[in-house]
Parts: C-alpha cells; sequence; structure tokens
C-alpha cells in the first residue's frame, strides 16, 4: 500500500484525490430560472445556439433555437427562456442595483392603497437618501455592516426619525428582493436598533396646564386670527389627529345626538397640493366619537357663521373658508404654544392628554385605542371586531 502510494501522480490532483479515497465535488446546480453558457453550432444561414436551463422545477434541461447567424440564433435563444419561465423575478437579481429595485419597491407602493402621505415620504426617503447614497450597490452587496453604518449616518445627520423611516424603506426595498430570489433573507431584520435612539417619551398636560394654555389661546390675538383655541379644544377633547380636525366636515357632525364621525384627514401630496383623503391613517382611524357637551356648544356656535367659500363645509377652514394646510397650521400652533409657555408640546400633545385623562378614569386600552383610532393596543386585542362606535364614558371624562 506504501508503494502504491508514492506511485501516484503528485502533479495530478484528480489522481491524488483518488489515491486518498476523496469524493469528486460535483459542479454546483444552475440558480432557478437560469441558464449556463450558450453553444453555437453550424454556419449561417442556419446556426444552432444551444444552453442548459434549469426549470423552476430543479430539473435542468437542454433548450435549443435556430437563427440565420450566431446573433439572431442567440436572441431567439434567450427569448425562449424568458419565455419559459416569465421572466422569473422581474430581471431582479443579487447582481440587480439597489436603486433598481427601490424604483420597482416604488412602483408597488404608488399602487397599494398605503395613505398619499406615506407614500410621498418614502418616495422622498429613496429619491433624497437611498438612491444617492447607496443605490450603486448590488443586492449582494447590502450586508448588516453596510446598512448599520449607513442607517447610523442618516441618523446622525437628519434625526432619528428620519433613520426610523430610512430603515423601514431598507426593509421594504430588500424584502422585495426576497420576494424574487435575488437573497435569501432580509439583512434589515439584523441589523442593530442600539444606535437608534428612543423617542423622548410624549409628555401630557396637567388640568392645570390645560386651563393656563387655553385661557392663554384666547388671549393671543393672532392664535384667534388663526382659530387655534377652538381647534385645540376640539382635539383635547377627543384626542383626534390634527389632519382628521382639519378634515372634518358638518356632513359629519350630529349635533343632536353629541358625536362625529372621524373618516378622513387632510395630506399633501406632489402635483396635488393640500387635500382631503377620504381614509384615516389606520383602519382602526374611522370612528365615531362621542363629544362633550361644551365642545358640542361650541360647534352649535360654529355651525353659524359664514365664510365668503366654505364648498367642502369644513368645521374648522381657514379664515376664508377653504381647507387648511396641515404644515401650515402646525407652524401657526407652533408659534401660539411658544407665545403661551409651552415650547415643549405639540398638536400630538393634546392627543397625548385625552388618552391620559382617559386613563386616569380607569378606561380599558381597548377603550382608550378606540378613541384615538389606534389599530392594536396590544397583540391580543387583536380578536375584537367591528369597533367603531366608542363609549360614551370618554366624552363625559374629557369635558372641559
Amino acid at each position: 500500500m506504501l508503494t502504491s502510494y508514492y506511485q501516484v501522480d503528485r502533479n495530478s490532483p484528480r489522481s491524488y484525490g483518488k489515491s486518498l479515497g476523496w469524493a469528486q465535488m460535483p459542479r454546483p446546480p444552475l440558480p432557478l430560472g437560469t441558464h449556463g453558457a450558450i453553444s453555437h453550432y453550424g454556419e449561417p444561414p442556419k446556426v444552432r445556439a444551444k444552453t442548459r436551463v434549469r426549470d423552476l422545477d430543479g430539473t435542468t434541461r437542454v433548450v435549443t433555437r435556430w437563427g440565420r447567424n450566431k446573433t439572431a440564433a442567440t436572441n431567439s435563444l434567450l427569448e425562449a427562456v424568458r419565455d419559459r419561465h416569465g421572466n422569473v423575478g422581474a430581471g431582479i437579481t443579487r447582481e440587480t442595483k439597489l436603486a433598481e429595485v427601490a424604483a420597482e419597491w416604488l412602483t408597488e407602493v404608488e399602487a397599494s392603497d398605503r395613505a398619499d402621505g406615506t407614500k410621498g415620504l418614502f418616495r422622498r426617503t429613496v429619491n433624497n437618501y437611498l438612491t444617492p447614497g447607496i443605490g450603486q450597490l448590488r443586492v449582494y452587496e447590502t450586508t448588516v455592516p453596510v446598512l448599520e453604518r449607513v442607517i447610523e449616518t442618516i441618523r446622525e445627520h437628519h434625526g432619528t426619525g428620519a433613520a426610523r423611516t430610512y430603515r423601514q424603506v431598507l426593509s421594504g426595498v430588500l424584502g422585495l428582493a426576497v420576494r424574487h430570489g435575488a437573497i435569501p433573507a432580509n439583512p434589515v431584520r439584523e441589523v442593530s436598533r442600539s444606535t437608534m435612539t428612543k423617542r423622548a417619551a410624549a409628555r401630557a398636560l396637567t388640568r392645570e396646564e390645560t386651563t393656563d394654555l387655553l385661557a392663554a389661546l384666547d388671549n393671543d390675538e393672532q392664535a384667534r386670527e388663526h382659530d387655534l383655541p377652538d381647534l385645540a379644544r376640539f382635539m383635547l377633547a377627543t384626542g383626534v389627529r390634527l389632519g382628521e380636525a382639519l378634515a372634518l366636515r358638518w356632513d359629519y357632525v350630529d349635533l343632536d345626538g353629541g358625536v362625529v364621525t372621524i373618516a378622513a384627514t387632510v395630506t399633501d401630496a406632489k402635483g396635488r397640493g393640500t387635500f382631503i383623503q377620504e381614509s384615516t391613517k389606520t383602519r382602526a382611524g374611522h370612528r365615531v366619537l362621542a363629544v362633550p357637551a361644551d365642545v358640542i356648544a361650541i360647534l352649535t356656535e360654529r355651525r353659524g357663521r359664514i365664510y365668503p367659500d366654505n364648498d367642502l363645509h369644513l368645521v374648522f377652514p381657514t379664515v376664508l373658508g377653504t381647507l387648511r394646510n396641515r404644515g401650515r397650521t402646525t407652524t401657526q400652533l407652533r408659534r401660539a404654544l411658544d407665545n403661551a409657555g409651552f415650547p415643549w408640546a405639540t398638536s400630538h400633545t393634546f392627543r397625548k392628554t385625552a388618552a391620559t385623562r382617559l386613563d386616569e378614569a380607569g378606561l380599558s386600552a381597548r377603550k382608550i385605542a378606540d378613541q384615538l383610532g389606534h389599530e392594536r393596543p396590544s397583540m391580543t386585542s387583536d380578536v375584537y371586531m367591528g369597533r367603531r362606535v366608542v363609549t360614551s364614558e370618554a366624552a363625559e371624562v374629557l369635558s372641559l
């Protein structure tokens, strides 16, 4: 055995490996839906092109096409391969550039039922951050370390909110690559959240602060000109979002029944400007809310007001009666809150305050979630169905 061992040609890896009983490594299979090298046979005007194709059942088969020359035969063969698998993955492979995947993902987003504001946010994130930043990377190059560095860079230069949105967009884009078989798993899921600083806990107004703030708004001439006192009272008494309050129309107000229906929101979109989106932020956002008697009195007084142009029958229009822009209203509210001595407060503070009052009164998490239009206060409560009309307990608690 020793003699035969040394008789092996040491310069031949194949012979040397066989002498030691090594198994010969098989040729790796083609990826599903792809083809191997193309071979050509014959001469013009009759050339045959042939390749091996791995079909979606995992079987590799030979496909052949003819043409008058090598180019024509090759084109005919490639067309046959594409037709064979219906253009699997729409061309997205591990070699595809991230910018191309992002463009296709945006097409899906635009065709979805997402809110117009969300579509615009995702589109801006792709166009302003993803494509210029890492758009030229190939899909297989989007590793966890790379993604962690770029998300951290976004956080440092644009803030935590922008970084969260960027991460969400990246997850969607690379999720599309996963669905097309370009990569086995979404690397965004493994990106550490340690660099994502937590949001500052939202602060609610105390009852004394609420009284002081409303008094300050009443005494602020500019705040009155912008019709902020009534808007603030309505939001504090209902916990609705700013966009939902601005979109409220009289057709959705039942003064006799003391309820309002929240069914829309104000948003902005490129090419459309400010408009009413006839849906809320979440499915649970469509709700009927009982309104405290003191706020019903405010709404009753407003019902009789006459505006130059209020064709939309808005409850909280501009002084001219037109639809209010959410961003401009936020700016006006920001100035008024600063002047009132509440630089930390925002329109979201009104929602937080309403939730806090309901919690202090002992209402359940489910009832509070219904009041605010939150879809899921917990995983367990997801089993509840048909929650639309909210208990009158909330109106009693939120009375100003």
